[in-house]
């Protein structure tokens, strides 16, 4: 629930921001790689500046991420490097997408580091799967995640050697972490991950599960399942039982997966019978980094700079989980588009075609009853804005208990205030 802190101060009737427009299920995948010169793991943060020579800083929670024409995110995580794919609607071939767009742009990565660096392979760290829930949800869909769908997600993709499994309720999404995956492994992870959240949203009650083994997660908020237990039981013994608790999650969550028109065969395969990842090889995972090219219906949308009627300059600003940011200069005068990040292709089609050309203009203009984004709990649908606080754009982690932290706005506007007087 929104406190009356996280409200703005003096709530406009002549706002120019639309209502809200309910979102599709959204899914996207983080994966984390070591990156080795020999017997040597080379610091990817010493790395990466060269890497992405001429690339702009985007995120405003992570002054280090630079995303690529694709839409892609590179980082440093520690010394790890990570990609982060966008989050694209839960439809069709999506788990396909997401894991095609990580190989080619680990294979792109891998030649740049091999020709600066001398870097001669990368291993496997981590593989983060996120899928939107509603953020008054997610919560109670996370410990329900974590009952009756943990032990079968393991199953689906972890190895013997597993350290473990996380679940964690961040800000409007659920975010499910193991060992790396990719290709087949990866897109049966996120097509299991992606329909079961979705059924934990429908009436269908989930079939009973033994009782994993579960310890508060150490770093943000969640449940951490340790290989012990019923979990360790899965690892050692595979099938049959580990089988038959996987087919029983996936005929209760395959429907959802079939309704909305994911297919579900990356999943039916394993119950069928395909081998299981624990069953097949262990040790650490050497990543897939051959030449792949980007898949066409991954073409990322034209985002380069935009120049509008009467001399407006305008570009892309800042790019988070869950929105993008335009700005408009003319001269000194700066105003803001802040939108859902997948609302931006259809913003440009209409940006394009002089669509907004009256509304920038006028706001552009405008010299009294500013606007100003100062707390995350104000963006609603596409808005305009002639100040933006970034860290409205990046909703504070929940506490430890769980709660989502107060938000002041005075408090919020004089940090702002301060910032400004920084630069």
């Amino acid at each position: 629930m929104t406190s009356m802190g996280d409200m703005p101060d003096h709530p406009d009737p002549d706002h120019p921001n639309s209502g809200y427009t309910p979102r599709g299920a959204r899914v996207g995948v983080e994966h984390e790689y070591g990156v080795w010169a020999g017997p040597t793991q080379l610091d990817f943060r010493r790395l990466l500046p060269v890497v992405t020579e001429g690339l702009r800083a985007l995120d405003p929670g992570d002054p280090r991420a630079r995303r690529l024409p694709s839409g892609v995110a590179l980082t440093a995580d520690g010394r790890e490097a990570e990609l982060a794919t966008p989050p694209i609607p839960w439809e069709g071939t999506a788990p396909h997408r997401l894991d095609a767009l990580l190989a080619a742009e680990r294979s792109v990565l891998a030649r740049r580091v091999a020709e600066k660096f001398g870097a001669d392979r990368f291993t496997g760290f981590s593989t983060h799967v996120n899928v939107s829930v509603p953020d008054d949800r997610v919560v109670e869909v996370g410990r329900r995640f974590v009952a009756f769908c943990g032990l079968a997600t393991a199953l689906v993709a972890e190895p013997r050697t597993s350290a473990g499994l996380l679940v964690r309720p961040r800000r409007g999404r659920l975010e499910i972490c193991g060992e790396y995956a990719e290709g087949e492994h990866l897109v049966a992870l996120v097509t299991f991950v992606g329909a079961a959240v979705r059924a934990l949203g429908t009436d269908v009650a989930p079939p009973p599960m033994p009782e994993p083994v579960v310890v508060p997660s150490r770093e943000k908020f969640g449940w951490f399942l340790p290989p012990e237990g019923p979990y360790a039981d899965l690892l050692e013994l595979g099938r049959p039982s580990g089988g038959d608790l996987l087919a029983a999650v996936w005929a209760w969550a395959r429907p959802s997966c079939v309704a909305d028109g994911v297919d579900p065969r990356p999943v039916d395969r394993l119950v069928a019978g395909a081998p299981l990842r624990l069953e097949e090889r262990t040790g650490a995972e050497v990543c897939t980094t051959a030449a792949v090219s980007l898949p066409g219906d991954t073409a990322p949308t034209n985002t380069s700079p935009r120049r509008l009627a009467g001399g407006v300059e305008a570009e892309t600003l800042w790019l988070t989980w869950g929105h993008a940011v335009w700005v408009f200069h003319d001269d000194d005068h700066h105003l803001h588009a802040v939108m859902p990040a997948e609302h931006e292709p259809q913003f440009l089609a209409r940006l394009d075609a002089g669509g907004f050309d009256e509304t920038v203009r006028r706001e552009l203009g405008r010299r009294i009853r500013r606007r100003r984004l100062l707390v995350h709990a104000q963006v609603d649908g596409l808005g305009w804005w002639h100040e933006v606080r970034p860290g409205a754009l990046v909703p504070a982690e929940r506490t430890a208990d769980g709660a989502v932290p107060r938000v002041s706005v005075r408090r919020a506007a004089r940090q702002h205030r301060e910032a400004g007087r920084g630069h």
